[in-house]
């Protein structure tokens, strides 16, 4: 049986890793949108890129200084979002932004950030990436909304 700790361990262990070995980060892409972000009370500062083409999500990097929960937050965000659609993508940054307040489980390939749910200092660190990607998302959406509107015209 896994306990409460062990998977708290576990957790932990995953994020290490995506600190260690992050996905993503200052990767070469062929971007076309990208946001930036800091957190003053950590001292974070990353950019993540993106690459949209055909209503898909095909590439997503990051670069900047951050701590180790971020990097691995931004590293998590690049591995899930490839292939994804706007939509797609707006809703695990709402899954991920209710896993981090613990008002539901993670989605799996994000569980490692169960982990700095517990410290409400962490929690803007891990949500740092994530908000860059909000941003984009917005971007992306406003782009669509005006493409359609030129082909209407």
């Amino acid at each position: 049986m896994v306990t409460d700790r062990k998977k708290a361990m576990l957790y932990q262990q995953a994020l290490l890793q995506h600190h260690k070995n992050p996905v993503g980060f200052n990767e070469s892409i062929n971007f076309n949108h990208q946001a930036h972000g800091s957190n003053a009370a950590c001292g974070d500062e990353i950019s993540v890129q993106l690459e949209y083409t055909e209503n898909k999500i095909r590439a997503v990097a990051f670069s900047g200084e951050s701590c180790a929960i971020c990097r691995a937050s931004a590293s998590i965000l690049c591995q899930q979002l490839p292939g994804c659609t706007p939509g797609q993508a707006s809703e695990t940054i709402t899954h991920i932004v209710a896993g981090l307040e613990g008002q539901q489980a993670f989605p799996e390939a994000a569980e490692a950030l169960a982990a700095v749910s517990q410290y409400p200092v962490r929690k803007q660190c891990a949500l740092l990436p994530w908000t860059a990607l909000k941003e984009i998302i917005a971007q992306v959406q406003d782009d669509n909304n005006t493409d359609k509107s030129r082909e209407k015209n």
